[in-house]
């Protein structure tokens, strides 16, 4: 689930396409069609070599970790595990009352099923990046967050084309090539509030 509230946001998730299945079916992303997705990686503002350069935390079952300190426009938030589920909860906090993003993750295998998601961050505010590790105290994960000095996530999908996907639980989905071994969606939303499920 992710869920953007109030003013313009964006967030791009990018997973292994045995991980994000949950994402496929109601969100909003720039794609030029489903025959080119093999053949078309966009790998732009996501730094898969996150964990070299940015050491991985340990966040236990049950437990919260909070970032802060931001010096860019965006976030990268990528998460791991041992070869255990992983279910996350992951937010943007603007105050300690205001949470504008707020998306979840889920897989069955963390090692192979890695999620990087760059978030936007609005101008202007102090802001804290909260992950918190929903399973149970027995499945441990890996999280690196760390500032993304790269290009914007809208920009890396410039010239795609966008579909929109209307409110009131409207529901779209995409089919994929035999071949796609990770996906990267892009959520926006210029003015309105939005929920992704």
């Amino acid at each position: 689930m992710m869920k953007s509230l109030g003013g313009a946001s964006a967030i791009l998730l990018a997973a292994s396409t045995s991980s994000c299945n949950a994402f496929f079916s109601t969100t909003t992303t720039k794609r030029p069609s489903s025959s080119s997705l093999a053949a078309t990686p966009i790998l732009g503002p996501i730094n898969e070599d996150i964990f070299s350069t940015t050491p991985p935390l340990r966040i236990e079952g049950n437990s919260l970790k909070t970032w802060s300190g931001f010096q860019s426009d965006r976030v990268q938030v990528s998460i791991k595990s041992l070869g255990r589920p992983v279910e996350a909860s992951v937010e943007l906090w603007q105050t300690p009352s205001y949470i504008p993003t707020k998306f979840t993750v889920e897989c069955e295998d963390g090692s192979e099923n890695i999620v990087h998601s760059l978030i936007e961050l609005p101008p202007g505010y102090p802001v804290t990046i909260a992950v918190y590790n929903t399973e149970g105290q027995e499945f441990p994960m890996e999280v690196s967050v760390t500032d993304s000095n790269s290009g914007s996530a809208l920009d890396s999908f410039a010239g795609w084309r966008p579909i929109l996907v209307q409110g009131d639980k409207t529901v779209k989905a995409f089919n994929l090539a035999d071949d796609v071994e990770h996906v990267e969606i892009l959520l926006t939303t210029q003015t309105r509030n939005m929920k992704a499920y």
